[in-house]
C-alpha cells in the first residue's frame, strides 16, 4: 500500500476489498506507511467532509422532515465525526498504553483515518443502491457496516498494541465506547444540552 495508490478510486477500491479481507495485513500496511502528523491531519479532513459531501447526497435522495432553521444536519455530523474520531484515537492510544500496548496517538490516528475511508466506499455503495432504486439493498448494507465498522477496528487495534486476543480487544472496544458515550453524555448535559421535548 503506497499513498497515491490511495488516492486513486480503482486504488481505494482494492485496498478497501482487501482490508475488509484480511484487517490485520491491512493495518500493518498503512502503519507501515508511517505518515507525519500533518499528513494525519490533512487525511482526517479529507475522509471527513468526503463523508459529510456523501452524506448530504443521501439527504437529496431521500428528503428528511424539516428540523427548522439552524446548521445543515451533514454539517454538524462532520463535527461530531472529527471530535469522535479524535478523542476515541487518543483514548486508543492511552488505554491500550496503559495495558501493554506498544501504539501511539499518532498510528491510531493513522488506522482511523483509513477506516473512515474504507467507509466511505460503503457509504457510496449505499448511495449507487438508492440511485437504482434498490433502497432495501442500502439499509440491508447500512446495518451490515455496524459490526463490519467494530470487527475492523478491533483488529486494527490488535495490531496497533500488539494484542494476542482480536475478541478481548473486541469487547474492549465495546465497553470503552460504551462508557465514553456515557461521560459524553454527562459532558454535553452539564453544558444545558438537553434535547427539547414535543
Amino acid at each position: 500500500m503506497n499513498l497515491s495508490e490511495i488516492l486513486t478510486l480503482s486504488g481505494l477500491w482494492r485496498h478497501t476489498r482487501d482490508t475488509i479481507r484480511a484487517p490485520q495485513e491491512a493495518a500493518q500496511a498503512v502503519l507501515a506507511l508511517n505518515l507525519p502528523r500533518n499528513v494525519l491531519w490533512l487525511g482526517l479532513a479529507l475522509v471527513i467532509t468526503l463523508s459529510t459531501l456523501l452524506a448530504s447526497a443521501v439527504l437529496l435522495m431521500v428528503p428528511m422532515p424539516e428540523a427548522g432553521a439552524g446548521v445543515p444536519m451533514p454539517v454538524v455530523m462532520g463535527i461530531v465525526q472529527a471530535v469522535f474520531l479524535v478523542l476515541v484515537s487518543l483514548g486508543i492510544a492511552v488505554i491500550g498504553a496503559r495495558f501493554g500496548g506498544k501504539g501511539d496517538f499518532d498510528g491510531t490516528l493513522a488506522l482511523m483515518v483509513w477506516l473512515q475511508a474504507v467507509f466511505l466506499v460503503v457509504q457510496a455503495f449505499q448511495i449507487a443502491a438508492i440511485a437504482i432504486g434498490l433502497s432495501v439493498l442500502a439499509d440491508i448494507v447500512s446495518l451490515a457496516s455496524i459490526p463490519l465498522f467494530f470487527w475492523l477496528m478491533a483488529q486494527f487495534v490488535t495490531v496497533l498494541h500488539g494484542f494476542s486476543s482480536v475478541w478481548k480487544t473486541f469487547w474492549a472496544i465495546i465497553m470503552f465506547l460504551i462508557a465514553f458515550a456515557f461521560l459524553l453524555s454527562l459532558v454535553v448535559t452539564s453544558f444545558g444540552f438537553v434535547p427539547m421535548m414535543p
